[in-house]
């Protein structure tokens, strides 16, 4: 009988969700981070974790074209054929309580998530792709 390999499900970071929906910056993209995106096989999540972050850059001015997938960014989730993962508390006491000297709080959220769900981190951030806590995906 043949082995099933097990399908991993991924958690974009956020400048990997942001990529995945701009067509200006989906080639940005690696070509792994595209066929893992893309795949119909796995679920895909956008933490609200991230939905924060972009949404706070762009209001501070820093990521102006950001704007048109705020308005809409439960539609752009869905065109993604992506899920909203939310902030429970065992995400929170994890991200709290890694022994990971990264300080990023975002940073540190996006890890707890993949790491509590078993979910893989897509992220082309070279600290996080270093981070024990959690499988990446570049």
């Amino acid at each position: 009988m043949a082995e099933q390999t097990a399908v991993k499900n991924f958690l974009l970071d956020s400048h990997a969700f942001f990529w995945a929906v701009s067509i200006e910056e989906f080639g940005n993209l690696s070509m792994n981070a595209r066929a893992a995106i893309e795949s119909r096989k796995a679920r895909i999540f956008v933490s609200s974790v991230s939905a924060y972050e972009l949404a706070n850059k762009y209001h501070r001015g820093k990521l102006p074209e950001y704007e048109s997938i705020n308005k809409n960014l439960p539609a752009v989730i869905e065109t993604l054929g992506a899920e909203v993962l939310p902030v429970s508390l065992a995400h929170a006491e994890t991200a709290a309580l890694l022994d990971w000297e990264h300080r990023d709080p975002f940073d540190r959220m996006l890890v707890a998530q993949a790491h509590v769900d078993g979910l893989v981190l897509i992220t082309k951030d070279a600290c996080l792709r270093e981070c024990p806590h959690a499988e990446t995906l570049w």
